[in-house]
């Protein structure tokens, strides 16, 4: 069963191992963002929130400050004038103080805030009340009167302002305070958030790339071994790692190493046995050579015995022609060798029957020549089955280099030499069983030829009989003896004609088992080179450990 990890490609495991991280990293820069748009929000409070509201207030107790220097300037002038000019600063900086606290009170948003300004304008009012009174004293010229208001109204009520002005300020500060007590809070929770988050992105980014290189690495591992053992031949299946059964590119090149090593086992097993089958065939091949080698010396052997017996039947025949020769032109004296004659008579039926034995001999050399050569036809046809068997041998062994690819290059050259000699063991086989049909069919013409001879030289036998049985006769019948010589000589012109195209037939027979021995050598050669082949094929895939 596949964990989620094994189901996972190498780029699904990248993918996954490095989306955690930027994951992480985007986590920190949104917290970071967030936490710094705080600290933006708290400084923005504190500048024009807090801050701004700090400067108005300030803005009004400077300027209420600048109108109780005004006033003792007033006190202290000697001329109406100067005191006009004093008292029109005054009003300005009375109307510059109300345009502050109005821009002031529209800038307030707490309800305490709002209650502490509440005090101010009421503080604020009441004072400006005073103002009229004093500055109508001035005029009138009751400094003493305007000097005891100033201490006993403005002064007071001066005061009044100024500390509930400072209350403002004083309540602003702490808001201030706060808001930078609230950013200095947000920038260290981002900091320690930020660190965390960093370190957690480091410690998972360090954990993947970890747990991915020991993976990989060991998968990759096992995949090199796999590969080194197959470099070395070793093609045996080991129980020392299971394949690996996940869906990553690496358990993948593991699957397809082991699928890989699986084949060439087989195919080298299949090429291991068909090269034994290869060598127990040349081996065979070459015994049957060895038997058809000597099926060819036999009929060498017989060839030259006929020819031998041919060439002493065409000297006997010429012998029967020089004295049936003799026999012609002794007829003049028939009679009176008419004794002679019969011994002569005798002699040549004698010599008819030998020349007959002769023929019959050689017929029944002639046939056993046909049966020779109908069992090198049988046995050719053994070597062409063998010869197509082995090509067929060949044509496996080169399908199953090929599927071994680089692997079993050097077996398909082997198996390519294998079928092209197997292709030539054929051709030899068809040739030789192209010559045995011509031997048949001259030696059929030979027997053909024989049997004529063997009737005429019966019939020649005949008549020599004849002659020794009716030599008496001779003597009243020369003229039938003339006629039954001149009988002869004709007899004896056409045997002598057979049996000189019978020799040259023989001849062709002698030459045609010569080139069978050949062939039959050529073939043994062959049988040899294929089971050299052989050899070499076993000792190549001897290298392989399977």
């Amino acid at each position: 069963m596949m964990n989620m990890n094994d189901a996972m490609t190498v780029r699904q495991k990248l993918l996954t191992g490095f989306g955690l991280v930027l994951l992480l990293q985007l986590l920190m820069a949104v917290f970071a963002m967030n936490k710094m748009s705080a600290v933006q929000q708290n400084l923005e409070n504190i500048l024009d929130a807090r801050y701004s509201k700090i400067v108005l207030v300030n803005g009004v107790i400077k300027t209420s400050l600048e109108n109780t220097r005004l006033i003792r300037d007033i006190l202290l002038a000697s001329e109406s004038t100067g005191r006009e000019t004093v008292i029109g600063q005054m009003a300005a900086n009375r109307k510059k103080n109300t345009d502050t606290l109005n821009t002031l009170g529209a800038s307030l948003n707490l309800v305490k805030g709002k209650a502490l300004f509440a005090d101010i304008v009421t503080a604020h009012d009441q004072l400006l009340s005073h103002y009229d009174r004093f500055n109508a004293l001035v005029q009138a010229g009751q400094m003493a009167d305007a000097a005891r208001f100033l201490r006993e109204q403005i002064v007071p009520d001066n005061r009044l302002l100024m500390a509930r002005l400072d209350t403002m300020a004083a309540f602003q500060e702490s808001l201030m305070a706060g808001a930078r007590a609230e950013a200095d809070a947000s920038y260290g929770q981002a900091r320690i958030v930020m660190a965390v988050l960093s370190a957690l992105g480091l410690t998972l980014g360090a954990a993947v790339a970890l747990l991915l290189s020991v993976r990989i690495g060991r998968s990759l591992g096992r995949a090199v071994v796999t590969a080194n053992r197959i470099a070395d031949g070793d093609l045996a299946a080991t129980g020392g790692h299971a394949v690996h059964a996940g869906r990553d590119e690496v358990s993948q090149l593991l699957a397809a190493l082991e699928t890989m090593r699986a084949r060439l086992s087989a195919a080298l097993h299949d090429i291991r046995h068909n090269a034994g089958a290869v060598a127990d065939s040349a081996a065979q091949l070459s015994g049957m050579s060895g038997q058809v080698a000597a099926s060819a010396q036999r009929q060498a052997d017989s060839t030259s015995s006929t020819a031998a017996t041919l060439e002493q039947l065409t000297v006997s025949i010429s012998h029967v022609a020089d004295s049936a020769g003799e026999a012609s032109r002794q007829a003049s004296q028939a009679g009176r060798l008419a004794e002679q004659g019969g011994s002569d008579a005798l002699a040549s039926a004698e010599r008819m029957r030998t020349v007959s034995g002769s023929v019959q001999d050689t017929a029944g050399e002639m046939d056993s020549l046909t049966g020779e050569v109908q069992a090198i036809g049988n046995i050719v046809t053994v070597i062409r089955d063998v010869a197509d068997q082995t090509n067929l041998l060949a044509l496996n062994a080169a399908i199953e280099a090929a599927r071994a690819g680089e692997a079993g290059r050097g077996f398909a050259v082997v198996a390519d030499e294998v079928r092209k000699l197997a292709e030539r063991t054929t051709l030899s086989a068809q040739e030789i069983t192209r010559m045995i049909a011509s031997i048949q069919q001259n030696a059929g013409r030979v027997v053909d030829s024989m049997a004529q001879s063997r009737q005429h030289v019966a019939a020649v036998t005949e008549s020599a009989d004849k002659s020794g049985e009716a030599m008496v006769q001779v003597r009243d019948s020369a003229s039938e003896v003339l006629a039954a010589i001149s009988s002869i000589n004709h007899a004896l012109d056409e045997q002598r004609g057979a049996s000189q195209g019978l020799a040259r037939s023989m001849e062709q027979v002698a030459q045609m088992a010569g080139e069978n021995s050949a062939t039959v050598e050529e073939l043994a050669r062959t049988s040899d080179g294929l089971r050299g082949l052989s050899q070499g094929l076993q000792g190549v895939v001897a290298r392989f450990r399977l």
